[in-house]
């Protein structure tokens, strides 16, 4: 009882201004706070569907050129030209799980872009980290007639995404902290 008839006599020695303005800086860190949410979330589905969107068409490109043998085996992948595939990291796995073809971009890896989604057999769309790095990673099964002849991985680095998100943040962490600050002198 005796804490409670502290805090209460606390409470009652604050001025209406001060209290004011603790709810005014509360209030402004609230919206500032969803606000900040919103345009996070905005961004990055933004974001990453430029990147889905460049992955597709990546995949739809080397598709169209992909040819299969009368046994129904992969014969002959052509890859589209350099500057398709300059922002893309691109294998093909054959259905023994063994590695078929890849884009110049990826050099001598011969691991799996998405392991998952090598062994899923849908087309799906994916995170994954490789040696490091942070990839979004579209898987495609390649088909022929109802048989599977192999996966087809598209990968883009999220590098640029995860630097624009993080500068993203600090910004609006400074912007919220001065709103608050000035919402709280111009209250008082």
């Amino acid at each position: 009882i005796l804490i409670v008839n502290r805090q209460s006599k606390i409470v009652n020695r604050m001025s209406l201004r001060l209290r004011l303005t603790l709810l005014y800086s509360t209030f402004m860190s609230g919206i500032l706070l969803i606000f900040g949410a919103a345009v996070y979330i905005l961004v990055n589905v933004i974001l990453l569907n430029q990147v889905d969107t460049m992955l597709a068409g990546v995949v739809r490109d080397i598709t169209q050129v992909t040819k299969v043998n009368s046994v129904g085996e992969l014969s002959l992948i052509s890859l589209p030209p350099l500057d398709m595939t300059s922002n893309a990291y691109v294998q093909v796995w054959g259905p023994d799980g063994k590695l078929v073809a890849t884009s110049p971009s990826i050099g001598t890896l011969t691991k799996s872009l998405d392991p998952i989604g090598l062994r899923a057999g849908l087309t799906n769309y994916e995170d994954s980290y490789l040696d490091g790095a942070h990839l979004r990673v579209l898987s495609v099964p390649l088909k022929y007639g109802n048989r599977m002849i192999g996966t087809l991985q598209v990968g883009a680095s999220l590098s640029v995404v995860d630097a624009t998100r993080s500068n993203l943040l600090s910004v609006m962490a400074v912007i919220a902290v001065v709103a608050v600050l000035m919402a709280g002198i111009g209250s008082w």
